[in-house]
């Protein structure tokens, strides 16, 4: 082999080298990655208690919310008709200030089989009842103490309002315990147990 061939057989070798290197440094273009949208972390539920809603604060309640009646004493409900349960009726509020000189009277009946078996009958005042008062705390002739049970007596015996004598020297409770029982009835007709004014 003489020096020209293997000279050029080197150098052929030589280009072929240098070609393959020239290739392999060479950056090839490759598609960039698309972009990809970020998503917003979400939120992982945890662990900790979620506190309990609080009731908003309500207004207390009034006096006496149902508004006073007046009894119409001639067309009175007989006893008979009365459903069972347990009836209040009070002197309304502005009766008890005006009338009853702070003094609220109230009857309380309990009904049942179309028969008074319970009647409860007083006026008060501040927690006290004026039936057990006595004649130097609230004078008066009679005392309190003696024709408030009569009366009390005199309406779980009766069967209309008429039915009540009343007591002499206590007219105005009498004509309350009329009016009081008169509600009642009324209401009683219908079996309505709530706290009923009157005035």
């Amino acid at each position: 082999m003489t020096k020209r061939t293997v000279c050029s057989l080197l150098c052929a070798l030589l280009a072929l080298s240098l070609c393959a290197c020239s290739t392999a440094m060479t950056p090839s273009t490759t598609a960039s990655p698309a972009p990809t949208a970020t998503l917003n972390p979400t939120t992982q539920p945890t662990d900790a208690p979620t506190p309990a809603p609080t009731e908003a604060p309500t207004e207390a309640p009034q006096a006496s919310a149902a508004p006073a009646m007046q009894p119409d004493m001639e067309n009175v409900p007989p006893l008979s008709q009365a459903k069972d349960g347990t009836y209040t009726a009070r002197m309304s509020d502005a009766y008890t200030q005006e009338e009853g000189h702070g003094w609220q009277t109230t009857l309380t009946l309990q009904i049942e089989g179309g028969a008074i078996v319970g009647a409860d009958f007083d006026a008060f005042q501040d927690g006290k009842r004026k039936s057990e008062l006595s004649a130097e705390e609230y004078p008066m002739d009679p005392p309190a103490s003696e024709w408030i049970p009569e009366l009390a007596t005199q309406i779980e015996a009766a069967g209309a309002p008429a039915d009540i004598d009343g007591v002499s020297g206590a007219t105005n409770a009498s004509n309350e315990a009329r009016k009081l029982f008169a509600a009642i009835l009324t209401a009683a007709a219908d079996g309505n147990t709530e706290d009923l004014y009157v005035e």
